[in-house]
């Protein structure tokens, strides 16, 4: 931490002038010498300053570990990776540790606390050229609070992301400087959270109520600054994590009671203001406008709580998409146990129940729809053409996508489907892009959230199945079966869960806080093998074993990056982890 606390005024000023990946980071770059004394008298450069911390969320969901498109699923049970060699896969065969630490984002998250700190002590000064935001925030004043509040925000985010890999860590809510005291030791994880909270709380009394509230039907400038639901969901996020088994040690159902207190919330919230804060309908998540559309286009889906950098872009797709493709390099290979948790349409039953109607030679039918809209299998369509991932034919050739047909093609015979845009192009003359933000936090995960708490605090009540079901029936799946008991009801929200987030880094830190690692976590890798006849109808599907896996207790923490305990003593690393 010691060099990020050293980050100097002017880094942070160009952080704020030029980063303009988000509309309310369009700044100016003027041809002048910037001073800690002229900062404060230019309005652009003021907001540039208090909108420096956002920067912090660029961290590229979509290819955060390798710069060669590996992805957090592919550190845990919902995928491979197609590449053998990618260091993703330091997270599941031992290689991982102090020394060669994987998605480290520990230096980043405090230059994004430092940079919120800097704005609570000094964003005063500007007060003389702050001008009114907008009709409602008619004056200085109003305008440094607001500010404020999104950086309260912002560093409760930075310390949640700190927070659910590192476990405690230290506070810092002061601009330190080379002469303070830089070593210092870890927070407990309830001072974490008990900071978490205040900071959310602090946020939420004065921001918009959601991240579209910013904006009118004639300003869009603001897309991708946070609301008060954001702040609610946040709050909610790291109560959930404080009540899991991970941390609540002792079960105490209390925790679990405020999170679903906290989730609750941000649902009233929601559905008195369903027009800027809901799930999207079916219709739009099918018609490419949640993940894959220009979703930075308007106000934004209404979905979203939270977004990171928007970028025009088709390397998602270059990465991802099956190998006939425009030479895709086909990454992220879909495990058979992520396909195996999609139940049936028909019944809304597991496959695994024997009156679910699952049938293993036709094993993609009646399936909940989320199946066909996340995940390319055998005969599904991308850009309107069927990929084809069986691994022979009558005459003993495998498909155009299939296992083994290249280097990069499928290791399980599936490719990833979310987020692919099928109307990118790459690898042609004339290529073309989709300007994208990742959603960090979107509303689907409040209502679990909520129904997960509520269900360990009161058992399974009305409002854990109405919340369950509204995201189920979204899907158009029908709803849960009532009757359930409180253990059925934990694994069918864990199961939904493992449904709606896939892909989105959620099951990697879900798994972790359950502690259900050595149940989920320690197995192989299995994918389909599907062999087609001369009219390519499939005549066997056989199960094997793709990648084995490691597993240890240790691993449901992060280990700190060696260097940093090497600066900071005081830190200790985390247990099991070599110090």
């Amino acid at each position: 931490m010691k060099t990020n606390i050293k980050l100097g005024l002017m880094t942070v000023v160009l952080l704020g002038l030029v980063l303009s990946a988000c509309d309310y980071l369009d700044n100016p770059v003027r041809n002048e010498t910037i001073t800690q004394d002229n900062i404060w008298t230019q309005k652009d450069r003021i907001k540039g300053v208090a909108m420096v911390a956002y920067a912090s969320l660029g961290r590229d969901v979509y290819n955060p570990i390798d710069g060669g498109g590996a992805m957090m699923s592919q550190a845990c049970d919902e995928a491979v990776n197609s590449n053998t060699n990618s260091s993703v896969q330091y997270f599941t065969n031992g290689v991982w540790s102090p020394t060669r630490t994987m998605d480290d984002i520990y230096a980043n998250m405090y230059i994004g606390i430092r940079n919120c700190n800097y704005v609570f002590e000094n964003l005063d000064k500007g007060k003389a050229f702050i001008l009114p935001m907008n009709a409602t925030y008619i004056n200085a004043d109003s305008t440094i609070i607001r500010y404020k509040a999104e950086n309260y925000f912002l560093r409760a985010y930075f310390y949640s992301e700190l927070l659910k890999r590192y476990g405690g860590v230290p506070i810092v809510t002061k601009v330190l400087n080379p002469t303070d005291q830089l070593n210092l030791p870890r927070n407990t994880v309830d001072e974490v959270v008990s900071q978490i909270l205040s900071d959310c709380d602090k946020a939420i009394r004065s921001l918009p109520k959601t991240m579209r509230n910013w904006m009118d039907a004639n300003e869009n400038k603001e897309r991708g600054r946070v609301g008060q639901s954001s702040a609610m969901a946040l709050k909610a996020r790291v109560l959930l994590l404080a009540a899991s088994p991970l941390w609540n040690t002792t079960g105490d159902v209390s925790k679990w009671q405020k999170a679903a207190d906290a989730a609750q919330a941000c649902i009233q919230l929601a559905e008195a203001d369903p027009g800027n804060l809901d799930l999207l309908p079916w219709a739009d998540l099918t018609a490419d406008r949640l993940f894959t559309a220009n979703n930075w286009d308007g106000k934004g889906p209404k979905e979203a709580l939270l977004w990171g950098y928007a970028n025009d872009r088709n390397d998602i797709e270059l990465n991802n998409a099956p190998v006939s493709f425009a030479g895709a390099n086909g990454r992220c290979n879909p495990s058979q146990e992520l396909v195996d948790a999609f139940e049936m349409k028909t019944t809304g039953l597991p496959i695994a129940d024997a009156a679910s109607g699952y049938d293993p030679m036709n094993p993609y039918v009646n399936r909940d729809p989320r199946l066909s809209l996340y995940i390319l299998y055998n005969g599904n369509k991308f850009k309107n053409i069927s990929v084809d991932t069986y691994a022979a034919d009558a005459t003993g050739l495998p498909g155009k996508d299939g296992i083994g047909v290249n280097v990069n093609a499928t290791r399980t015979g599936y490719y990833m489907a979310k987020f692919l845009s099928p109307n990118v192009v790459w690898n042609s003359a004339s290529n073309s892009n989709r300007r994208r933000a990742p959603i960090l936090m979107r509303y689907a995960e409040v209502l679990l959230n909520y129904a997960e708490a509520l269900n360990e605090a009161q058992g399974p009540v009305a409002d854990v199945y109405k919340y369950v079901n509204k995201v189920r029936n979204r899907a158009q799946m029908p709803n849960l079966q009532t009757g359930l008991t409180k253990d059925q009801m934990r694994a069918r929200i864990q199961n939904e869960r493992r449904i709606e987030f896939c892909f989105e880094e959620m099951r990697f830190f879900d798994v972790r806080r359950w502690k259900l690692g050595t149940t989920y976590f320690s197995k192989p890798i299995t994918g389909m093998k599907i062999t087609v006849d001369a009219n390519k109808k499939p005549v066997s599907f056989v199960r094997f074993e793709v990648e084995k896996r490691q597993w240890d207790e240790k691993m449901n923490l992060y280990p700190i990056n060696q260097n940093e305990i090497y600066r900071e003593p005081k830190l200790v690393q985390n247990p099991g982890w070599p110090n």
